[in-house]
């Protein structure tokens, strides 16, 4: 399944094994900070409360261009300063979050809760927007990038929380996850469906859809012109035209068909087969367009029991 992790392309074995070629690459930094730092990394990160979970990713070698998978996790990644946070293991935690390494810019790009920023390794610096952030140093051990929390605590929607009471090093970084939207992540994941763009309430407007109909709504279109995989999701307003909001929804699937009419035929098929569907009690009603929309239907009903 390609919703979840790395849009843009995107140790275990030992981590310095698998991440030697990438490593020898870049310059190694002096250290950022006059203290020692440990071999492993120490510090607690949370992210919503739960602890980092591992993330596996293609690593490219740079001079055979061989491509293996690895696997980070929080127990055997490198030391770092005080205050810096891996970056990669952190993006996986964010359902829409990336990590990309480009080496022939020396560089990295990330994305992190909708806030996208550079790490040019030839002198640390971080740059979001095409500008260069004042004080501002990523750290980089053995193909690891981290950054410091007091940066992330910056970005828009994130909430960091470094547990000043506390004696060890603990961060705890919050954001907000609309449940409909982590639904729609579960049913696409389901029905294997493609990587998709995020929809917001512009969008949905732009297709002539009344969102006065629905307390909340959310969901992802293709995002690829070879792809007709849809996924949106709506909880009726209460005094909701829900013959209306279900004729809204239609207007996506048709506008998905004549994208591929002429284009396309298998894909044009599977618009075509696209189903809108309400859930048992009547108060949610989904739109979906993939390769297996039973399963996303069941997936759907059982999600939205739940909410």
């Amino acid at each position: 399944m390609h919703l979840k992790r790395l849009s843009a392309a995107a140790l275990s074995l030992s981590l310095a094994a698998s991440l030697t070629a990438f490593a020898a690459e870049l310059p190694q930094p002096e250290s950022v900070v006059d203290v020692p730092i440990p071999a492993r990394y120490t510090a607690q990160v949370t992210v919503n409360g739960k602890t980092l979970e591992p993330v596996t990713f293609e690593n490219v070698d740079p001079v055979t261009y061989e491509v293996t998978q690895v696997t980070m996790s929080m127990e055997d990644i490198p030391g770092a300063p005080t205050g810096y946070i891996p970056m990669r293991i952190l993006c996986a935690a964010d359902p829409k979050g990336y990590a990309d390494w480009i080496p022939a810019e020396d560089s990295a790009v990330f994305s992190f809760r909708g806030n996208s920023f550079v790490v040019r390794f030839g002198d640390m610096r971080v740059e979001m927007d095409g500008e260069t952030l004042e004080g501002v140093k990523a750290y980089l051990s053995q193909g690891v990038t981290f950054l410091p929390a007091s940066f992330l605590s910056t970005l828009e929607g994130v909430t960091v929380d470094n547990h000043p009471e506390m004696d060890s090093e603990h961060y705890d970084i919050s954001f907000y996850v609309d449940p409909v939207l982590t639904l729609c992540d579960t049913v696409a994941e389901g029905a294997d469906m493609a990587a998709g763009m995020e929809l917001t309430g512009d969008i949905f407007e732009m297709y002539g859809m009344d969102l006065a109909n629905f307390e909340s709504i959310s969901g992802y279109m293709p995002l690829m012109n070879t792809q007709a995989d849809t996924v949106v999701i709506g909880k009726y307003a209460e005094k909701a035209d829900k013959a209306a909001a279900k004729t809204d929804l239609e207007k996506l699937k048709a506008a998905q068909m004549q994208a591929f009419e002429h284009y396309l035929p298998d894909v044009y098929e599977v618009a075509k087969a696209g189903q809108i569907a309400e859930s048992e009690d009547g108060a949610w009603v989904m739109l979906i367009i993939s390769e297996d929309n039973d399963a996303a239907i069941q997936l759907f009903r059982q999600g939205v029991a739940g909410l």
